[in-house]
């Protein structure tokens, strides 16, 4: 290929870049991705796009948009907080103010995915707890925990790499996966715990919401308190409201496309319907 026809081929896969992909199917369901500013050159969204794209319509929305209303106001079925730095998720979702538009929001029935520093803002960090001057969350799911919420000082730069997640059965008939294990990218997530949770040891596990896998692995990092991954919550689903919530510590959308991407996409479907998990 001539380096005249590379060039037309990259400007032609610039232009097919948008802030939105909308499926012409009218039953396809509505999914906003957070960003702080729209750019039809996020890599993330991007890559995101190519596996959503063919069973979703999927459009970036920022973080003054959500705190208008338009969540509701437009009929999105699901909102989607990526990976990233929470404290700037914060920040550029309006602080407080975009919290209460997100749980107005998923109150109302709008569902959410919160990927890695999207799983921490799910989570609850009471006012009293050293963690909450870090960063507030928005505390959509009360009964999931930050591990270190009572450290006098988070030491979030865990680890990156490869890591190996293993689900119960909840975790394994929900998510449709053929065996325990399972392997994940994982960048310095959140160590989550549920209160009150017993899927680990019952069938019947009556908590308000549930740990659908636990983190088998830990890093050797010198600069963090060893043991606190290793067994911690990685995938949590529970509900607020009217709404439906699934979290991952780990990074799914980045993971094996064939294997753990339709673990991510069948969590979607789930949060965009009213069917209740267990």
């Amino acid at each position: 290929m001539s380096l005249q026809d590379l060039l037309a081929k990259r400007s032609a896969s610039m232009r097919n870049k948008a802030t939105s992909f909308v499926n012409k199917n009218p039953e396809a369901k509505k999914i906003g991705y957070f960003v702080y500013e729209k750019d039809p050159n996020h890599v993330k969204f991007m890559k995101l796009c190519e596996y959503l794209k063919e069973e979703f319509s999927i459009i970036q929305v920022t973080g003054e948009e959500i705190c208008s209303g338009i969540l509701e106001s437009d009929g999105f079925d699901c909102l989607i907080i990526p990976g990233g730095y929470h404290v700037e998720h914060y920040k550029h979702m309006g602080g407080e103010e975009g919290g209460a538009a997100v749980r107005r929001a998923v109150n109302s029935g709008v569902g959410y995915i919160g990927i890695c520093a999207g799983a921490y803002s799910a989570c609850s960090v009471l006012p009293d707890e050293p963690i909450h001057s870090f960063c507030p969350t928005w505390n959509l799911l009360p009964q999931c925990k930050l591990k270190e919420r009572q450290e006098p000082e988070y030491l979030w730069k865990r680890g990156m790499g490869e890591c190996n997640i293993r689900l119960n059965k909840m975790g394994i008939d929900h998510l449709g996966h053929v065996s325990s294990d399972v392997k994940m990218f994982y960048r310095n997530g959140p160590c989550l715990e549920v209160l009150e949770c017993e899927c680990e040891t019952s069938n019947e596990c009556k908590a308000e919401c549930h740990v659908l896998g636990l983190f088998d692995c830990d890093f050797d990092n010198e600069n963090v308190k060893p043991g606190v991954l290793k067994n911690s919550a990685s995938i949590v689903v529970g509900e607020h409201g009217q709404g439906k919530i699934f979290v991952y510590s780990a990074h799914p959308e980045a993971s094996d496309p064939d294997v753990v991407v339709p673990m991510l996409i069948k969590s979607i479907r789930y949060v965009c319907t009213k069917n209740k998990l267990n």
